[in-house]
């Protein structure tokens, strides 16, 4: 087990796990294994800015991004992989069925202590104390669902915060019609290209029809290229966009490309 910077949460869920059999349902906080599917697809990517990303192996994964990690640092370029390997990664959830946490390494993990009082917080010391002195169990079952719970309101609050800066970012972007702006290209659709713009983040669709053009986007949505001329668009490409429109009510920014950088 790699070293625990947060001891309590790594070893308290470890006591509980191995302190009885049949076992002590408790809440633990895991994260399962990137998705292959994606995580293939960045591999080529990957590949193609000049860096092998070996998927063999569970292992071989994990030291592919720790070594990305590093060559992000001597080589710029790879930067543009770092949102892109996010994308690959499992969203880590509250469970009583322990998985372990991919991303942490840890094979027993939970959330103990917060500044903010999470519930998920006071299940776990609910479920300690009672088991400091004897063996407790509780219906799995309902703590199962106590689990998924929170991981849904965790999910709400997350969808909330990005509706929230997606309201403003598009109103503060509306005053700005007509304006170019440099940005980089951070989602594919089959509809056309979402580009983040570098200075205010403000994300904005450009559609294939603004361009008169028409575009294949293959299963990965890594790239674009035009049926017409061969021009490819891709992930993390810097271009030049001018602000159509911008509706606060529906959080959509409309761009229209003016230039590849």
């Amino acid at each position: 087990m790699p070293i625990c910077w947060w001891k309590t949460s790594c070893y308290l869920p470890t006591f509980i796990a191995t302190k009885a059999k049949p076992e002590i349902p408790f809440i633990y906080r895991v994260h399962d294994l990137p998705n292959p599917d994606k995580l293939a697809d960045f591999a080529l990517f990957a590949a193609e800015l000049g860096f092998k990303f070996r998927m063999d192996k569970p292992d071989q994964i994990v030291d592919s991004f720790n070594k990305l990690a590093l060559a992000t640092k001597e080589n710029p370029l790879l930067k543009l992989l770092e949102p892109l390997a996010i994308r690959t990664m499992a969203k880590a959830i509250y469970t009583t069925d322990n998985i372990g946490h991919y991303g942490l390494g840890f094979e027993y993990y939970t959330h103990f202590t917060s500044p903010i009082r999470r519930y998920s917080d006071v299940l776990v010391h609910r479920g300690l104390f009672r088991n400091l002195t004897e063996i407790y169990r509780e219906d799995k079952e309902k703590l199962e669902q106590k689990a998924r719970h929170i991981s849904d309101q965790e999910k709400k609050a997350a969808e909330s915060e990005r509706e929230s800066n997606k309201y403003f970012q598009t109103l503060y972007i509306s005053k700005y019609i007509g304006q170019e702006f440099t940005g980089v290209i951070s989602g594919i659709i089959e509809k056309g290209i979402f580009v983040e713009l570098v200075e205010s983040k403000v994300e904005g669709l450009v559609t294939f029809d603004s361009m008169g053009d028409m575009f294949t986007v293959p299963a990965s949505r890594m790239k674009a290229k035009s049926r017409l001329s061969g021009e490819e668009f891709s992930m993390g490409q810097n271009i030049k966009v001018k602000i159509i429109a911008a509706d606060p009510d529906t959080r959509r920014t409309d761009m229209e490309l003016v230039v590849k950088e």
